[in-house]
């Protein structure tokens, strides 16, 4: 046995963990987690390989804990409000993606959203595609893959957390 053979119970474990965790049980959702917690690594000519870093994946899973144990968040009353993220310097928009900064609800569900660099470069509006549920929670992800325009990601991913009012 090799190579991807041997990496399965790994994978498995791993994206087991997350849906746990996060209550996520969209593919997407956990290839993306666990992509943000590995490093690739060049493999043979057939094959990358991703190696999934014990400390980061350990960052994520807390992370997520702390947030939804922290649910006294924002509360507001719009139910389709857009969220404007500011940062320090100007973004390489190539890196702003709807994978950098996203909206979960407390079950971990994925808000579908668009997301968008303003015109100064150093603010992000992600507005939600459908409306928000009364009395539930919802967090603002930004994760670390968020880059400026000298290449420099961000050194922690952040989480917000609010809920709708009626």
């Amino acid at each position: 046995m090799g190579g991807t053979s041997m990496a399965s119970g790994f994978v498995t474990k791993a994206a087991a963990t997350l849906m746990a965790y996060t209550g996520q049980t969209d593919q997407d959702h956990i290839r993306e987690l666990m992509k943000r917690t590995s490093t690739p690594i060049e493999g043979n000519r057939f094959s990358k390989i991703n190696v999934i870093e014990a400390q980061k994946f350990d960052n994520e899973i807390q992370s997520i804990i702390e947030t939804q144990q922290n649910v006294d968040g924002e509360k507001v009353s719009n139910h389709t409000k857009p969220w404007i993220t500011h940062f320090n310097m100007n973004l390489d928009k190539g890196s702003v993606t709807n994978r950098a900064i996203y909206i979960v609800n407390q079950q971990g569900v994925l808000k579908k959203t668009n997301v968008e660099v303003q015109t100064d470069k150093r603010a992000v509006k992600t507005v939600p595609l459908s409306s928000y549920s009364i009395s539930e929670t919802y967090y603002l992800v930004i994760n670390d893959q968020i880059k400026s325009e000298t290449n420099k990601k961000l050194k922690n991913s952040k989480v917000y957390a609010w809920s709708l009012i009626p």
